[in-house]
């Protein structure tokens, strides 16, 4: 499986966060507050640095056995750091959530 990122701010930390259920969960980091389509509990998957077009991906094996189908949801976050022009600043961008099935 593969969780590819496109269309985000270049030189961003990427997240994908995914989970069993939609809701709203608010993420605050200091200052800066953002909400999140997923409600808890949810994992938190790094996707690594986006590129200068803005990608990132991250392949997850998944065993070639039967599994029991198993419903979730995947939100992409970004986070880009600024430090020109004043005192720093972080931002964050997020997807929309996308909704997929493994196993079955």
């Amino acid at each position: 499986m593969t969780f590819a990122l496109s269309g985000a701010p270049p030189s961003s930390l990427a997240l994908m966060v995914v989970g069993p259920t939609t809701g709203t969960t608010t993420i605050t980091l200091g200052l800066l507050s953002f909400d999140l389509g997923l409600a808890q509990p949810f994992a938190v998957l790094p996707l690594g640095m986006t590129d200068a077009a803005g990608t990132a991906s991250l392949s997850l094996p998944i065993p070639n056995a039967p599994l029991p189908p198993l419903a979730l949801n995947a939100q992409a976050v970004t986070l880009g750091f600024s430090f020109g022009g004043g005192p720093p600043s972080l931002t964050a961008c997020t997807s929309d959530v996308a909704a997929f099935t493994v196993g079955g």
